[in-house]
């Protein structure tokens, strides 16, 4: 993840999270909060100093979790960093998370990446291009299919960084004060999006690379089960779940035995029903789950 740390190693107390969300506000801070909490990880998506998404993090994937930020105060003794970053950053990760992948996973060795942009802009495409290649990683945030946002991450600064030459192997200098500010690879502000982006297009040629490509889509709206239900193992069979739904399946499954209320397991889970919704569904409808309304 990049992005320049704003606040290290804060211990979660009322009294430090009320302070850190008045700095932020007032200074309008864009980024994300990474959470560490007993064996949970979050993050929580800020833009502008407002905070507005927030996700548990299970094996680098994203689960939405919306009462993140109103539960962050009750997370005592976990700890916080605040990373600074391009608002670009934040909007491809949201397309990633949200949006439909479309055409598959492209190979910079077989796919014409110019063509592919030109087809994109042909069709008014909006949502983010994710460019991840050996040198970087970068995310071309398109709207109607014209780049608006364009974000690079060197995948070793250390190495990528040690010459001039090599700084300028991607294209041109770094904006040496915008990467002090955000821990970012942004190219001098003169070049126009189009250069940075035939710049990219260019070193992707020669790099074995994995791309892809998705489309703006709003988070689904699921209805959910009356939050007070109890929701419990009914077939004697126990499935597997971790197999098929993996970290998040294998939680799901113990909590099944514990005749919990639905809103009693997301809250253990840390996620809002929309992320077991799939599993919740296939279970019901197999006969392996009951609910019972609390009396």
């Amino acid at each position: 993840m990049p992005g320049r740390m704003k606040f290290e190693e804060l211990i979660i107390e009322s009294s430090s999270v009320e302070m850190w969300i008045e700095e932020t506000r007032l200074k309008k801070y864009t980024g994300y909060l990474q959470i560490e909490f007993r064996h949970f990880k979050f993050l929580l998506f800020i833009e502008e100093g407002i905070p507005t998404h927030g996700f548990r993090v299970i094996e680098d994937q994203l689960f939405s979790f919306s009462s993140l930020a109103a539960v962050l105060h009750s997370l005592e003794g976990g700890c916080m960093r605040f990373y600074e970053t391009p608002p670009g950053f934040l909007h491809a990760l949201l397309d990633i998370k949200f949006g439909d992948q479309i055409y598959g996973t492209l190979y910079t060795t077989f796919c014409d990446l110019e063509k592919l942009f030109r087809t994109l802009e042909q069709k008014a495409h909006t949502g983010s291009v994710d460019i991840d290649l050996p040198s970087a990683h970068c995310f071309v945030v398109m709207e109607k299919g014209t780049p608006c946002e364009i974000v690079c991450v060197p995948e070793n600064r250390e190495e990528e960084t040690g010459t001039e030459e090599s700084r300028k192997k991607m294209g041109t200098e770094v904006d040496t004060k915008t990467e002090a500010k955000t821990g970012t690879r942004i190219t001098n502000k003169e070049l126009t999006k189009q250069k940075m982006l035939k710049l990219i297009l260019d070193e992707a040629v020669s790099e074995n690379g994995i791309v892809k490509v998705f489309e703006r889509r709003n988070p689904l709206t699921i209805f959910s089960p009356d939050p007070d239900e109890m929701c419990f193992w009914s077939n004697p069979r126990r499935l597997k779940l971790e197999f098929a739904f993996g970290q998040l399946g294998k939680e799901f499954e113990k909590l099944l035995d514990k005749r919990l209320t639905i809103s009693q397991i997301l809250d253990t889970l840390c996620v809002d029903f929309v992320e077991i919704a799939e599993i919740f569904t296939y279970l019901s409808a197999k006969g392996y789950i009951a609910r019972e309304k609390v009396t």
